[in-house]
């Protein structure tokens, strides 16, 4: 009876090895599929967040350089190479002369209204 026992324990242990076997394979690729699927996340992850930086970098350097152009196209440049300024002799001004009816209108208004304080026009 001792022997029937010992021979079936045997038994029993021999089948569990080949259990235990099946099952390491079985976390084996669990675990290779897990780690494949977070290899993936965090390569997908890495990925999109390279590309906002990029992104970022790009939208910084185009706003630099259309404020640049803009600065560059509403500033005069400076010319360092002019020519000299030249001295302008105007002659000398004389007033021109009026008419003599004009003058003559002006003396006539002058005397009416000083004698009566109200301008006689005719």
């Amino acid at each position: 009876m001792k022997n029937v026992h010992i021979i079936v324990l045997c038994f029993i242990l021999i089948s569990c090895k080949d259990e235990e076997k099946a099952n390491d394979e079985m976390v084996k690729l669990k675990l290779e599929e897990r780690r494949q699927n977070f290899i993936a996340e965090k390569t997908d992850q890495c990925t999109k967040e390279l590309m906002m930086k990029i992104e970022e970098l790009a939208d910084s350097i185009l706003i630099y350089q259309s404020k640049r152009t803009k600065y560059d196209s509403l500033t005069i440049p400076y010319d360092s190479i002019r020519p000299e300024k030249p001295e302008v002799i105007f002659p000398d001004y004389k007033k021109p002369e009026k008419p003599e009816e004009k003058l003559n209108v002006e003396k006539k208004v002058k005397q009416d209204t000083q004698q009566n304080g109200k301008i006689k026009l005719k």
